[in-house]
């Protein structure tokens, strides 16, 4: 009986493209990149009353915790710390976890023990080699390569009108902020973005993109497909053309001046090295064949 219940799972799985998945967000863009992918996105509501849900035509927010082992066939969560689901106790659901953040340099060592005891069920899926070599975790992982969708971040109608666009969620963002203003410059703070068209039109009206987020490589990446001079702290080890590395804090605003007065990118240059080296069908391919993987692993379960 149960063979025959799995069996049918996997057939309606591969005939009917029946790939539904449980998503634990971020918050950041980084989950949109997994959302253009040919799966259904079923997302748990952000806690943080701060943030919002990502948006996408295949990702939907549930109104209410219900689960049921017919209807999903995997779980992907953002949080590392989060604790084993009582819902992945079901039958024909999988586990995958996203290391998007590189291990934290004072992590104690109790505390790394515990993480990765709570990830050592789950296939651990880290975004780039430097997130996986500083975690060290190589089992059940695989590496996933950033991939940066240029049809939907292209440089039709740059306008860079202003001078700075900072993505910040602490008090650094507000004083660098003030800080530039004093100084004359047109700022702008966000703490979020939800789309890729969202931030695709806000990074095209600013000279400068600023990131200074614990996970705000892949915007980094992305705000140099849209034409904006960029400056990444610690968090970015991904670079490209266009993008400054700066980890002083105080040294901050110095950086985003010099760049002002410099030449203009070449915007082309940019977008041909994130096509070569953060090819975006290369990405939709690699999370497709993983997750779907995944999905029919659970139903055999």
């Amino acid at each position: 009986m149960q063979l025959a219940k799995s069996t049918t799972n996997i057939i309606e799985s591969v005939t009917q493209n029946k790939h539904n998945i449980i998503w634990r967000p971020s918050g950041g863009l980084n989950d949109c990149s997994f959302f253009e992918s040919n799966f259904r996105y079923y997302l748990q509501p952000i806690q943080n009353p701060v943030f919002t849900n990502p948006s996408s035509r295949t990702a939907v927010t549930l109104k209410e915790p219900f689960f049921n082992d017919n209807t999903y066939g995997l779980i992907v969560t953002n949080d590392i710390n989060d604790a084993t689901p009582k819902e992945s106790l079901y039958r024909h659901i999988n586990n995958v976890v996203i290391f998007n953040t590189i291990r934290p340099p004072n992590m104690k060592r109790e505390d790394f023990i515990i993480t990765e005891k709570k990830n050592t069920k789950r296939t651990k899926l880290f975004m780039t080699d430097d997130i996986a070599a500083s975690w060290e975790m190589p089992n059940n992982s695989v590496v996933v390569n950033y991939g940066v969708p240029l049809d939907i971040l292209t440089t039709e109608d740059i306008e860079q009108s202003g001078d700075l666009l900072i993505h910040d969620t602490s008090m650094l963002g507000k004083q660098l902020m003030a800080a530039a203003q004093q100084k004359g410059l047109k700022v702008e703070l966000v703490t979020q973005f939800t789309n890729f068209t969202d931030f695709s039109e806000k990074v095209k009206k600013y000279k400068v993109y600023l990131d200074t987020t614990l996970n705000g490589n892949y915007e980094c990446l992305c705000a140099v497909a849209c034409g904006a001079k960029v400056v990444g702290t610690r968090s970015c080890k991904k670079t490209a053309p266009g993008i400054t590395i700066e980890n002083n804090g105080g040294n901050l605003l110095n950086v985003i001046e010099q760049l002002l007065s410099s030449d203009s990118l070449d915007v082309k240059e940019g977008r041909d090295y994130l096509e070569e080296h953060y090819n975006f069908l290369n990405f939709k391919n690699t999370v497709t064949e993983l997750f779907t993987k995944k999905i029919q692993e659970a139903y055999i379960a």
